[in-house]
C-alpha cells in the first residue's frame, strides 16, 4: 500500500491524462500506474502512440516537503509517505503496474479533489494479488469525508506491453546531444510542424521547474520539465509511433536493462 498526498496523486493523473487517446475503443484509452520499489517512485504514463508522457512522485520529495520546511500546517507531519511493506507485502517489495481506463482515472480526480488547504491529505493506493484491481482510499476525519474507489483494469495484458515513455524520451534525447553532453547534433534553423491540439496537451501539465526541449526531424521531440516529467511528440506527418520508438530504445546501448516488473523499464535515474 502506497501513501501519497492527495495533490500528488491527482497531479500525476492530470499530468498525463491528455496524452491518452480520446477514442474509448482504443486499447491505450487510459493511464498506466506503476509502483517502482527500486527507484522508490509512483509513476503514471499515457500514450496515443504518436505522443506520450510520464510523471512520477518520490516520497518525501513532492508537496509534502513543505511539512519539513516550516509549513505552518503540520497536520500530516507524522505520516509515513510511500510504501508500507507491512500492508503492501510482496506487491510493494517487487513492484506492480496496472492499467486503468481514462474515465476511471478522471473519476479518482473527481472523487478525491479537495480544497488547496487540504491538498496534503493522505490517500492510499494499492492493488490486489492478481493486479487486476486498483484501490484508492481516504480515511474519514473530523472535517473530511472518507472515500474508497475500487477500479477494475479493462485489460491486464496492457501493462506488460505498454511503451516505456521514459526510455523513448531518453533515446530521443541521446540522438540530439553529443557524447560529452554539450554539442547539439541538430543544425538550426530546423522547421518542425506539430498538431496544435497535441501541443495544447502540455498546458495541463503542472509546472515542474525548467522546461527543456530536444528536437529533430527523424526522431520524436523530447520534452523535459524539471526532474519529474518526461514526454515525447512526433512531428506532424510522421509515420512513426511509440512502439517503434520503444523497440529502438530497447536496442539502444544506453537503454539495455529490463526488469521483471515492467519489460521496458529503464533502471537508474535521469
Amino acid at each position: 500500500m502506497i501513501t501519497i498526498p492527495t495533490s500528488e496523486l491527482l497531479g500525476l493523473i492530470t499530468d498525463v491524462a491528455g496524452f491518452a487517446p480520446d477514442v474509448k475503443t482504443d486499447p491505450h484509452h487510459g493511464i498506466l500506474i506503476t509502483w517502482d520499489p527500486e527507484r522508490d517512485r509512483l509513476i503514471t504514463a499515457a500514450t496515443d502512440v504518436l505522443s506520450g508522457a510520464t510523471s512520477w512522485w518520490v516520497p518525501g520529495e513532492g508537496e509534502e516537503r513543505a511539512l519539513t520546511e516550516g509549513d505552518d500546517d503540520q497536520t500530516h507531519a507524522d505520516v509515513m509517505w510511500g510504501s508500507d511493506e507491512d500492508t503492501g507485502g510482496d506487491h510493494d517489495r517487487k513492484g506492480w503496474s496496472i492499467f486503468i481506463a481514462l474515465e476511471d482515472a478522471m473519476q479518482i480526480v473527481k472523487v478525491f479533489k479537495l480544497p488547496a488547504k487540504k491538498r496534503l491529505t493522505p490517500l492510499t493506493v494499492s492493488v490486489n494479488f492478481q493486479r487486476s484491481r486498483l484501490v484508492v482510499a481516504r480515511d474519514r476525519t473530523e472535517h473530511i469525508t472518507g472515500a474508497t474507489l475500487n477500479i477494475q483494469t479493462p485489460d491486464q495484458t496492457i501493462s506488460s506491453k505498454f511503451p516505456d515513455i521514459e526510455a523513448i524520451h531518453r533515446a530521443a534525447t541521446a540522438t540530439m546531444i553529443g557524447a560529452d553532453g554539450s554539442h547539439p547534433l541538430v543544425q538550426f534553423p530546423t522547421v518542425l510542424r506539430y498538431n496544435p491540439s497535441r501541443l495544447a496537451t502540455f498546458g495541463a501539465v503542472r509546472g515542474h521547474e525548467l522546461h527543456q526541449l530536444y528536437c529533430g526531424e527523424e526522431h520524436p521531440t523530447a520534452f523535459s520539465m524539471g526532474d519529474r516529467f518526461r514526454a515525447f511528440l512526433w512531428p506532424a506527418g510522421s509515420v512513426q509511433n511509440a512502439y517503434a520508438a520503444a523497440g529502438a530504445a530497447k536496442l539502444s546501448d544506453a537503454l539495455p536493462i529490463e526488469t521483471e516488473m515492467h519489460p521496458a523499464e529503464v533502471d537508474g535515474d535521469e
